[in-house]
Formats: C-alpha cells, sequence, structure tokens
C-alpha cells in the first residue's frame, strides 16, 4: 500500500505523490507526464466521468442505483451523487480511499457520502443479489485476479432488466497502455519481460495484468449463462451503436461490413500507437 502523506493535506498534492509513486513502481517511464494528465481528470468530478454515465443513460434511461467497480479516485461516484443518482463503488486500494476522503473535505461534498465508497474486491461483491440497476466497470478487468468470477458477481448485483458497461483494454492490441509502449497482441509474459528489462522498465506491473479480450469476455459471459439458465443476456457493442448512430446522423446509408471495414482502418492507423478496447453494454434480460 503506498500513502504518501503531504505538509499541507491538500488532496491534489496527495493524489499527485500516490499516483506518480505507483505508475513509477510498476510500470516507469514518463511518469510524471502521464501523472499531470491522471490527476487533472481524477480532480474533476464535473466532467471526466460523465461519457460513462451518459453511456448507461443511452441503454437503461431509468437507471438509478448504479455501482462503479472499482471506483478509484471517486470521479464517477462523485459525479453520479451530484447528478441525483443512487451511486455507490468498490475500491481495495486504501491510498484512493483516503484521498476519497480528502477530496470530499477539500469540495465540501455531505459527509454522507462516503458511506457510499466500500473496500472491496470484485470477486465478491459485499451486496445481495440484484442490488443494482447497472454496474459500470472502466480499465479495471484487466487487474483482478479471476476476470470470470467478476463478470460472474457484475451479474449477480445486477437487476433483472439492468445492465452492465465494460469498457477494458482488449489484448489482441499492438499497445500496451499501462506501459504505454508498443506491444505484441497476447505479448508471452516471458518474452514481454525480458523486453521490458532491456527498456529498464519494471516487471511488476506485468504480473498485475491479464491479458483479456473480446472473445474472452464473450466465452466467459455465455458459460455464465449456460451454468444457469435462467439469466438471459444480450450484449450491445457499443462502438458499433455509436458508428451506425453518427452515419444516421449524416444521413449516410448503412451497408454491409462498414463497421468492420472502419474498425480495421482504425486499428491500423493505430497500430503500434494506441489500444484496442472492449466497449460493451451487456443486458440483463432475466434471471
Amino acid at each position: 500500500m503506498i500513502i504518501v502523506e503531504t505538509q499541507n493535506k491538500d488532496s491534489r498534492n496527495f493524489l499527485w505523490h500516490n499516483a506518480y509513486e505507483e505508475s513509477n513502481r510498476y510500470f516507469g517511464g514518463n511518469a510524471k507526464y502521464k501523472t499531470d494528465r491522471v490527476v487533472h481528470n481524477w480532480m474533476d468530478d464535473d466532467n471526466h466521468s460523465k461519457h460513462r454515465l451518459n453511456t448507461i443513460k443511452i441503454y437503461l434511461p431509468n437507471a438509478n442505483t448504479i455501482l462503479d467497480l472499482a471506483s478509484g479516485c471517486g470521479t464517477c461516484v462523485y459525479c453520479g451523487l451530484k447528478n441525483g443518482l443512487d451511486m455507490f463503488g468498490i475500491e481495495p486500494e486504501m491510498w484512493k480511499n483516503v484521498f476519497n476522503e480528502m477530496k470530499a473535505r477539500q469540495y465540501g461534498y455531505p459527509k454522507e457520502w462516503q458511506s457510499r465508497f466500500i473496500v472491496a474486491y470484485g470477486e465478491k461483491l459485499p451486496f445481495a443479489n440484484d442490488s443494482f440497476d447497472c454496474v459500470t466497470s472502466y480499465q479495471t478487468l484487466e487487474h483482478v485476479d479471476d476476470p470470470r468470477a467478476v463478470l460472474s458477481e457484475m451479474i449477480r448485483v445486477t437487476r433483472p432488466c439492468g445492465g452492465i458497461h465494460l469498457h477494458c483494454p482488449d489484448y489482441r492490441s499492438t499497445f500496451e497502455p499501462h506501459y504505454r509502449l508498443p506491444w505484441l497482441p497476447l505479448f508471452p509474459k516471458s518474452v514481454a519481460k525480458f523486453y521490458l528489462k532491456i527498456l529498464g522498465r519494471p516487471t511488476i506491473g506485468l504480473d498485475s495484468l491479464h491479458y483479456v479480450t473480446k472473445p474472452f469476455v464473450y466465452d466467459a459471459l455465455k458459460q455464465i449463462a449456460k451454468n444457469n439458465p435462467n439469466i438471459k443476456l444480450k450484449i450491445i457493442d457499443v462502438d458499433r451503436d455509436r458508428f451506425y448512430e453518427a452515419l444516421r446522423k449524416r444521413r449516410i446509408p448503412k451497408f454491409p461490413f462498414a463497421y468492420n471495414i472502419w474498425k480495421t482502418m482504425k486499428h491500423v492507423a493505430q497500430l503500434f500507437r494506441a489500444e484496442f478496447n472492449i466497449n460493451i453494454f451487456i443486458c440483463v434480460i432475466s434471471k
């Protein structure tokens, strides 16, 4: 656990030092540049997570009780609470929970909002079945110990007719977003460690990552539904939906394979420079 105290107890300084130490320890590289960007985003509770809540609103307009897994530095939970939503977050890293309390005091948030943050892990959520209209998880699944168990838990705590918004890297990519390095798809970790050592980067971060992919997630969801016949799921590709919605707004005809062609061109343009993502909405039709 990393907790770097600062003399004036300012939440921004506290965040900067802890985020820098964590990034430097696990991934190395230009940690100062990454930390400046992270701090700017995580201090902005009004705007940084709005896109996540807007996505939920598109697919679940009446969703009110929402769990953020994992809530990190609280931007999505605080954004939801400020907009009248019944938000909760789980976060296992203690320094981030300490930061959330500091930021709440600095921003003058209601004291009772702190009860919305719970120290827990995604593999064993401390909530009853059917507790939430929606679960949102952003850039988290690759960090958990057991991604299949986490997906199962997210479905368990989601109500029938609710949903799950899942966004995370797809490790068929040619770029690793934590190290910010060119990467081979599903880079064998023994070789990847040698590559990192040549570049003078720590390998501890690699040990904390799971190579999740869209086929892996789809297969895990299929197996969860197969093991419990009462569960019926519908998976929506959010990026595909957005692509065709953009065509519709421009009055461009929807022609076969348009999305696949666009996606391929985008991937080619981003080779070794940007990560590929999984961005799906899982509708829990029945349980």
